[in-house]
């Protein structure tokens, strides 16, 4: 039988997600997917309580605190934000499990577990707030700072839940007109450990 690691438990359940829905999450889907028996799922986390923390806990890091730390080491406020409209419409095309599927999971999952609800909750004042930071060392006005965030923040928000969801080409076309509307400078050279921003979307039916 395959050792079956903490993370591995984690990436799993947020593939699941990710391709399906929150109703395919379960003990047993779990262990026939990973091909071990419930008593490993019980040593690592104890009970469901604990797994779906723990899953909570897994794409707040991945997919909120990690990006924040990524962007940690630029110091011109608009490379940074330039640098997190790449990683938001470029290395999602390229994630593991589609990190905006299982965002919509997660909202939808939102509508009916306080739990889970306090966590979106959670993550979408950390994100703003990430951003506003960014937009008022911009503009060097607090005000106009928390108004462009919230103004990028439901750019990407209404991209992803749209039906079909936006492509991320579009995405960033619409970024780039939010960069002009600002007036903050564009540059090809925003991340250098981003993939190719020429890279096309993937094909809408994996999505």
């Amino acid at each position: 039988m395959a050792r079956v690691r903490r993370e591995d438990w984690l990436q799993h359940g947020l593939s699941i997600l990710s391709s399906e829905s929150v109703s395919a999450l379960t003990i047993e889907r779990l262990t026939t997917d990973l091909g071990v028996t419930k008593g490993s799922f019980y040593h690592h986390f104890g009970g469901w309580p604990s797994y779906k923390t723990a899953l909570l806990q897994q794409f707040e890091q991945q997919d909120t605190l990690d990006i924040i730390q990524h962007l940690a080491s630029y110091t011109d406020p608009r490379q940074k934000l330039r640098a997190l409209f790449d990683l938001l419409t470029i290395v999602a095309i390229y994630a593991a499990n589609d990190p905006w599927d299982v965002e919509i999971a997660m909202r939808g999952w939102a509508a009916h577990d306080a739990e889970v609800r306090a966590m979106i909750e959670r993550i979408d004042s950390l994100r703003v707030s990430f951003v506003a930071e960014i937009c008022s060392a911009i503009t060097g006005n607090s005000n106009q700072g928390l108004l462009m965030a919230q103004h990028a923040y439901v750019i990407l928000l209404g991209a992803v839940l749209m039906q079909p969801m936006l492509p991320m080409s579009r995405l960033r076309q619409l970024y780039d007109e939010f960069l002009r509307l600002y007036a903050i400078p564009g540059g090809p050279d925003v991340d250098p450990a981003a993939p190719d921003s020429r890279a096309p979307d993937r094909p809408s039916e994996s999505r």
